[in-house]
């Protein structure tokens, strides 16, 4: 069996996966076996698509079935819940109707594992369509066997992004039993409100890289510390992901976020507490959009110079996590053991006590 999944990709061989249709499965099967690694497909969801890609599932589910898909776990989407400065398509940033809403929900049965979303658009009690607030989007999603992974936030105030955060994070722990995996997130520091600089990606940047990295090389990590040296929000995602009540995605791509900080994270967390994200894509398309390429970095921008994705493959951001000194269990946890845990994990509902 693979020892890598490929957790949150938008794209491999030719498929762009934000496009693709429920023919082209076995196909990205046989590539997936190929290649020896295990497939967690993440799309960007545009309002127009959504028979699309409920066909798609259907698909899916029937050739599992069959055990013709054996290398394709599940599928992830990015939104459509987000906040609106990261690299998405603005096609797939969009509010669903409540009905749409359970129409989704209802794709947890047929292999969708998570939506990603931004914890701070709305307080709980914000209604997100006529007598549906946010807090009834999150029952729907986790009493239908989904889960959600927080990311893209709003970010207009770091204050009010850990306050929702937190308060997002401790609804669902009041409904369902507490565990690493009852929830994600995407890629860490990417897309929130930080206090420090995570990554060093144009020459005029990496000008101030080894000044920027000597604020962290002081001393190790401490929680108490946490929020000021990296600004609020991160420091309440690490702590939650240190006290196993979530796991947090991160990229060792080198661009997403700069190598010597994925390093301290390590530190901080335990690889075993980690999921390598990848977020890249081979055909430099995503959701049929064609991406800016900088073959410096190895990261793709749409037109507009919004960081999109990037075309690291896996087998270099193994190089990049060799570098920064994790062994070989260590990349193991990341790239493989705890991701594969995380897909396979399902919600269990907290029992209340009888009085």
């Amino acid at each position: 069996m693979s020892k890598t999944v490929l957790f949150h990709t938008h794209g491999i061989g030719p498929f762009d996966f934000s496009v693709m249709d429920g023919e082209s499965l076995p196909a990205l099967n046989r590539l997936a076996t190929e290649r020896s690694v295990l497939l967690c497909p993440t799309l960007f969801l545009a309002a127009e698509r959504i028979d699309a890609f409920e066909d798609l599932l259907r698909c899916y589910t029937r050739l599992k079935r069959r055990g013709e898909v054996d290398h394709i776990l599940g599928f992830g989407i990015e939104g459509p819940l987000l906040g609106p400065n990261g690299g998405s398509p603005s096609r797939a940033i969009w509010h669903p109707t409540a009905a749409q809403w359970r129409r989704m929900a209802e794709w947890f049965s047929l292999g969708l594992r998570y939506f990603v979303l931004a914890p701070d658009i709305f307080a709980l009690q914000d209604d997100i369509d006529r007598s549906f607030t946010f807090a009834d989007l999150l029952a729907l999603i986790y009493d239908s066997g989904g889960r959600i992974a927080v990311g893209h936030f709003d970010g207009a105030s770091p204050e009010l992004s850990t306050e929702r955060f937190n308060e997002v994070m401790n609804y669902i722990e009041a409904g369902y039993e507490r565990s690493p995996y009852l929830i994600l997130t995407d890629h860490l520091f990417n897309d929130m409100p930080r206090a420090f600089k995570h990554a060093f990606r144009t020459p005029n940047a990496r000008v101030h890289r080894e000044a920027e990295l000597a604020k962290h090389s002081s001393s190790t990590w401490q929680a108490s510390s946490l929020p000021t040296l990296l600004g609020p929000l991160p420091a309440a995602i690490l702590v939650a992901a240190r006290d196993k009540r979530l796991t947090p995605a991160l990229n060792f791509d080198g661009g997403h976020v700069d190598l010597a900080i994925c390093r301290r994270v390590v530190e901080f967390l335990g690889a075993d507490r980690i999921i390598a994200i990848t977020d890249h894509t081979e055909t430099f398309t995503i959701a049929g959009e064609t991406l800016v390429r900088d073959d410096d970095t190895k990261l793709l921008y749409r037109p507009d110079g919004v960081l999109a994705a990037s075309f690291v493959t896996q087998e270099e951001q193994r190089l990049n996590m060799q570098n920064i000194g994790m062994n070989t269990d260590d990349i193991n946890f990341v790239q493989y053991k705890t991701p594969l845990a995380a897909l396979r994990f399902e919600p269990c509902r907290r029992v209340i006590p009888q009085t």
